[in-house]
């Protein structure tokens, strides 16, 4: 069986652009010699208008050599997981709860709390498990639709658990109602997709969170909380990337570097000198601050740095441009295994 491809999350609130940062690891990946699939699974899509290549109708689209990219349609995946499988229960309405057959119809198996969230995480694992890929990159939605992307396997694990136990659903196979062999047939595929996922998302060592922020007081308040769901969930963060920074916020003395919970004490115990550089003005003092409580908040990953570009980046040149800065401390081995960084 082939390996299973790294996985790298790319999370931040709307507007960061982690859409970009996203599609510029992608494309460094793939010129470095990895191969690569670029998903979004944010129905707010955007990798069209990021890579000015047409990618839409929930397929796969070749964007360089080794480099494929496609824009996950969910509920189009939950359609088609409900005609492939519990479309083939018959209809339970007519069936009693609670007797032998069981405590789930078809409609109440596809209506499961996070469906779409669930569909899109599945076809991630699916991706990392098919051995096409050396790294899927997955740009996610905004970081509430996140969390609940993140959190919702476990979620409808424990809710499926809660109204028909596995025990129960082993009981109803004895039941002399044919229907209790489709239904539990169909609901041990869909234990299987939550078990595969959960299984991904704890896999510290292949799968990752990258924060995408910017220095914005907004941005930084929403990555500080997400920050703490991820070490709550026991995910790995292993890169923060602060976007579009001005030179006078975020110096190259920070870019790539690793801070220990130590070295953030120490580099914010004086006057709120300013890094590299002295503050100008209230407001900068705390940007850097706040990009240093960040990397305090998530030990051991590795802080990178993206400049402000005149334009909005858009194509494979800006894209370049991006990664090549923000991986330029580490050219071959930042893009594909930033624990590498940390060691």
């Amino acid at each position: 069986m082939a390996p299973s491809a790294r996985v790298h999350f790319y999370v931040g609130k709307g507007g960061v652009g982690k859409s970009t940062i996203a599609a510029a690891t992608a494309l460094r990946a793939a010129r470095e010699g990895s191969r690569v699939l670029l998903v979004s699974i944010d129905q707010a899509h955007s990798l069209t208008e990021t890579l000015g290549v047409r990618v839409s109708g929930g397929e796969r689209e070749l964007i360089e050599t080794r480099w494929e990219a496609v824009e996950l349609d969910s509920l189009a995946l939950v359609a088609h997981w409900y005609s492939k499988g519990v479309a083939l229960v018959p209809d339970a309405t007519e069936h009693e709860h609670g007797a032998h057959f069981g405590a789930l119809g078809p409609q109440e198996i596809i209506g499961l709390p996070g469906a779409q969230e669930i569909a899109a995480l599945h076809q991630v694992a699916e991706f990392a498990r098919c051995g096409e890929y050396d790294q899927i990159v997955v740009d996610c939605p905004g970081i509430a639709d996140t969390l609940r992307t993140l959190s919702a396997p476990s979620m409808a694990g424990d809710y499926l658990e809660r109204i028909w136990p596995r025990h129960s659903r082993m009981l109803a196979l004895n039941a002399p109602d044919a229907r209790a062999v489709l239904v539990v047939t169909a609901v041990e595929r869909l234990v299987a997709a939550l078990d595969s996922i959960r299984e991904l998302l704890g896999d510290r060592e292949r799968t990752s969170l990258r924060v995408v922020t910017s220095t914005q007081a907004a941005a930084l308040s929403q990555t500080r909380k997400l920050l703490a769901a991820a070490a709550l969930s026991a995910l790995r963060v292993d890169a923060v990337i602060v976007n579009n920074a001005s030179e006078s916020q975020i110096t190259s003395s920070l870019t790539s570097s690793k801070l220990a919970s130590s070295e953030l004490s120490a580099s914010t115990a004086g006057d709120g000198e300013a890094v590299g550089s002295e503050a100008v003005g209230s407001a900068a003092v705390a940007s850097k601050t706040g990009v240093r409580e960040l990397v305090g908040a998530a030990p051991g990953a590795v802080l990178l740095t993206a400049s402000r570009l005149p334009s909005e980046p858009v194509g494979l040149s800006d894209l370049s441009r991006i990664a090549a800065e923000l991986y330029a401390a580490e050219p071959q081995s930042g893009v594909g295994d930033l624990a590498d960084l940390s060691d």
